[in-house]
């Protein structure tokens, strides 16, 4: 299967290795990447990796010196040590926090400590994002995904003041999501059709058949990442069980071979 996409994402995770007092209601501590990052480049063996880190590194509370170097720090090593397994990187900036949808559930600047999100995060984001991008004069392939939602999520509301890209304000939603997908597009010379549009629609719309594509990959996509988050392994409770990696594998040939057929 030419091509193949994996995806290792966890949530919680931190590049950074910090995590809030009290996380998940005490159950348990964001993980940390790097826990898992060599066995994940081992077995996985990419020729490319996309990561996107910074939403929970700032662990939601105000700018500080050191938990932005803790984050630094992190996406340092992340760089490296995919560097030195032989695959490059890319890296994107994280997406925007928007406390509009958490009305009545963050705080201002001035607290000690932050149970609920800081109001001005997005700021904290923002710095992560500037460091980040700064890194382009090093040869890093940094796609930037924050600017982006952000112009959008500013212009979207002078039209609609309650416009949101994310419900809970932070995980982003479908149109969220392509947002950043689309600056992924665009980074690798996707067709302007793609990259000039403001709608998840335009990638349905490539193939007669789009929504059943769609449909084939989202479960192939699922197949595959639960399989490999368990063959990898991880420290987050709560995340569904994989079948074994070859049976997935196998599964996944398939639902390969059905999106050939779709695409003859």
């Amino acid at each position: 299967m030419p091509g193949e996409v994996i995806n290792l994402g966890l949530p919680s995770e931190t590049v950074s290795g910090l995590s809030e007092p009290g996380h998940a209601g005490g159950a348990f501590p964001r993980p940390d990447l790097h826990e898992r990052l060599g066995r994940a480049l081992s077995m996985v063996r990419p020729d490319i990796v996309v990561a996107c880190y910074g939403m929970n590194d700032g662990i939601y509370f105000p700018w500080s010196d050191a938990r932005g170097q803790r984050h630094f720090d992190g996406l340092r090593r992340l760089h490296e040590a995919v560097v030195a397994s032989g695959a490059s990187i890319v890296h994107v900036t994280p997406a925007v926090f928007d406390p509009l949808p958490l009305a009545g559930k963050t705080l201002p600047a001035g607290h000690d400590s932050y149970p609920q999100p800081f109001d001005g995060y997005d700021g904290v984001l923002g710095r992560f994002s500037d460091w980040l991008l700064s890194r382009r004069s090093h040869g890093w392939a940094v796609v930037d995904a924050h600017g982006p939602m952000k112009r959008f999520l500013t212009e979207g509301r002078r039209k609609n003041p309650g416009m949101v890209l994310a419900a809970d304000g932070v995980h982003p939603g479908i149109l969220g999501h392509w947002l950043i997908a689309r600056e992924l597009i665009r980074h690798w010379g996707g067709p302007p059709g793609l990259v000039q549009s403001d709608s998840p629609d335009a990638v349905t719309q490539l193939h007669p058949s789009g929504p059943a594509l769609v449909d084939l990959v989202a479960r192939k996509q699922t197949l595959l990442r639960d399989a490999w988050l368990s063959h990898v392994g991880h420290l987050r409770p709560g995340m569904s069980k994989g079948m074994p990696i070859e049976q997935a594998i196998a599964k996944a040939k398939a639902l390969h071979a059905e999106l050939r057929q779709v695409l003859a």
